[in-house]
């Protein structure tokens, strides 16, 4: 039988296996991509933790998690963000991946960080992990001179506009605020710098009385000056003046741009920006997938009322599995050990509650717990509904 060994994946080693591994398994080949290339994204992520599978000598299977801070339901969190999940060809369908993630679930949990999300190659995978699928970003695509009206607006403030590279800090620091105040947004604890894409890439902030109320990224692409695409990457405001200047800029873009191809969060509704703005909005990117890899660190998360005791389930993160009592107190999350439980669940449950992605009613037929008409009632009542948003991407 092949001597099978986790271990731990550092340096040098770790660029050449993930840029053999990962090469072939996310990119179209052959030729392989530029070694160079590769081995620049896999340095910038020297934080991360990276397991590998050692098969005879050879790594075989390897899955990594970065640092993040995330914003759960109102408090910031250590998160682990995992990526590099990839098994060669030869040794898939032998459990490998699945061996991996327990020891990361560890690892990630070792670092006090008390959940974890990831982008997926397939949700149904990663769901009989205990993740559970967020929504989907959206892209929503319009004529910029459908905003015309706009311009008309009695607007308090303006549009500063230059380089990412040249803002970089503000821009950072209008996101830290963003993100105190969005469900799901999380951030590398260590910045994956990208100079060559900050500088290709422009920035506007709205400001009124000096302060940043709104940002957005974006780029103009095509062939003619009179037709390009207004290509949006990121767009935030949290203030109506924010949101409607930085929609100003855009429709000054009319004899520039023919169309708008912008990016946003679930929970926007760009078609309610302006009458007639008739945006064609469809789901963009892979859905993210989340869950909870240490119940007892949710303490002090922002929920609503009552309480409920579960009796957790979670073959791949043991130490949280028994008897958990959960209730609000004053609005605030207080975790302890319960004693006689008021229904079971496993981990995709309440991975689904926290992060307020499914309606529990919707449990039962998952497969995810047995709940009766009043659990449903008590569990909405304690962790109500909401749209979680990554932010990024890893």
């Amino acid at each position: 039988m092949d001597k099978k060994t986790i271990r731990h994946i550092v340096g040098a080693e770790r660029q050449d296996v993930m840029y053999r591994l990962a090469s072939y398994a996310f990119r179209s080949t052959p030729p392989m991509p530029d070694a160079a290339t590769i081995h620049d994204t896999i340095a910038r992520r020297e934080h991360a933790v990276c397991l590998g599978i050692e098969i005879d000598g050879d790594i075989l299977a390897t899955a990594a998690s970065t640092p993040l801070t995330q914003n759960v339901r109102g408090r910031l969190l250590g998160m682990g963000g995992v990526f590099w999940v990839v098994t060669q060809p030869q040794a898939r369908k032998r459990g490998y991946c699945k061996a991996l993630m327990r020891e990361l679930l560890a690892c990630i949990r070792a670092d006090n960080r008390p959940v974890s999300c990831l982008y997926p190659f397939r949700e149904s995978f990663y769901e009989r992990m205990g993740y559970v699928t967020f929504p989907q970003m959206k892209q929503a695509v319009f004529a910029p001179s459908a905003l015309l009206p706009v311009m008309d607006f009695p607007h308090r403030g303006a549009v500063e506009f230059t380089l990412l590279a040249d803002c970089l800090d503000a821009f950072r620091a209008y996101l830290a605020k963003i993100q105190l105040r969005t469900h799901g947004m999380a951030f590398f604890d260590v910045p994956d710098e990208q100079p060559d894409v900050f500088k290709s890439v422009w920035a506007a902030m709205a400001r009124v009385d000096g302060e940043i109320c709104g940002a957005m990224l974006y780029q103009l692409r095509g062939e003619h000056p009179t037709e390009f695409t207004m290509k949006v990457s990121r767009f935030y405001a949290h203030t109506g003046p924010g949101r409607y200047l930085l929609l100003d800029w855009i429709a000054r873009h009319t004899d520039q741009a023919r169309s708008v191809e912008m990016t946003l969060p679930a929970f926007e509704l760009p078609e309610t920006w302006l009458s007639d703005l008739n945006p064609r909005v469809e789901t963009f990117y892979t859905a993210p997938m989340g869950r909870v890899i240490d119940i007892e660190r949710l303490e002090g998360i922002d929920v609503g009322s009552g309480e409920f005791t579960i009796e957790l389930t979670d073959p791949l993160c043991p130490w949280q599995e028994g008897c958990w009592r959960l209730v609000a107190d004053e609005g605030i999350l207080r975790v302890s050990r319960g004693t006689a439980a008021d229904c079971r669940m496993d981990v995709r449950a309440l991975s689904a509650l926290v992060y307020g992605t499914h309606d529990p009613e919707d449990f039962n037929s998952r497969g995810w717990a047995e709940l009766s008409p009043d659990h449903v009632i008590a569990l909405r009542a304690l962790f109500p509904r909401k749209t979680p948003y990554l932010h990024s991407y890893f």
